[in-house]
């Protein structure tokens, strides 16, 4: 079982380290650039990225995420780009008050 798991994981690191490599090389001009567009593969490699590196997040709480350069109410979950931060306000153990994680994944930042 937990071969099946690392297994899986693996396989999720590799696809995450191919979208790198494919919106890396994207040569099409600045305004079709799937960055800009914010293509299937960019959203994916930003969802797997995060699941990857700062697995503590929950699906539901990531869909509620507001991306925005400054802080935000207590009841909305929120990537802080400025800060370099993912607040979780509402969460699952919400008794413990919110939960905040550094993000210190520049390419991540970057898109």
């Amino acid at each position: 079982m937990v071969d099946e798991g690392n297994a899986l994981v693996e396989h999720f690191k590799n696809h995450l380290e191919d979208l790198g490599k494919t919106i890396q090389n994207d040569t099409t001009g600045n305004d079709n650039a799937m960055i800009n567009n914010w293509s299937v593969e960019v959203q994916l490699f930003c969802i797997l990225k995060l699941y990857l590196t700062y697995g503590v997040i929950r699906s539901s709480e990531l869909i509620s995420c507001l991306i925005t350069d400054a802080d935000c109410d207590d009841n909305t979950n929120y990537i802080n780009v400025n800060k370099k931060q993912i607040v979780i306000n509402n969460h699952k153990n919400d008794r413990k008050g919110k939960n905040v994680i550094d993000i210190n994944d520049n390419k991540l930042l970057g898109i």
